[in-house]
């Protein structure tokens, strides 16, 4: 024996209705949890040697720029060639700094310039 089992328009337009916005909530968190930072490699531009031991990381984060310190406490400039973006910031201890690329032009390479404790350091990234 054969069943059709039909459902209503409504039933499946009411169903529509309450699921559809959980799956776009559940699709649009998947794209934000898995995307990744492209790490900039980082390369010192002098020779002197300093005795303070700090960390210093950026990553290109979508359409910021995302720089970590630790172990240093003073001032940190962060600049762009190729740009305006200039700014100087203050660490205690451990900070992390976010830079707006937003209004960089896409599809250029940038060079990231970080000078920290008398120390100047390079990294190039794509916009």
């Amino acid at each position: 024996m054969k069943r059709t089992i039909y459902l209503s328009k409504n039933l499946l337009m009411t169903s529509l209705f309450f699921f559809y916005p959980f799956m776009s909530i559940l699709n649009a968190g998947i794209h934000t949890i898995d995307k990744e930072k492209d790490k900039i490699e980082l390369r010192e531009n002098c020779t002197t040697r300093s005795a303070t031991a700090f960390t210093l990381e950026a990553y290109k984060n979508g359409t910021s720029i995302d720089l970590f310190v630790e172990n240093y406490t003073g001032q940190v400039e962060i600049f762009i060639q190729q740009s305006s973006i200039y700014h100087i910031v203050e660490i205690n201890e451990a900070g992390h700094v976010s830079i707006d690329i937003s209004q960089l032009p896409a599809g250029r390479t940038y060079t990231l310039r970080i000078v920290i404790d008398g120390k100047e350091y390079e990294g190039i990234f794509e916009r």
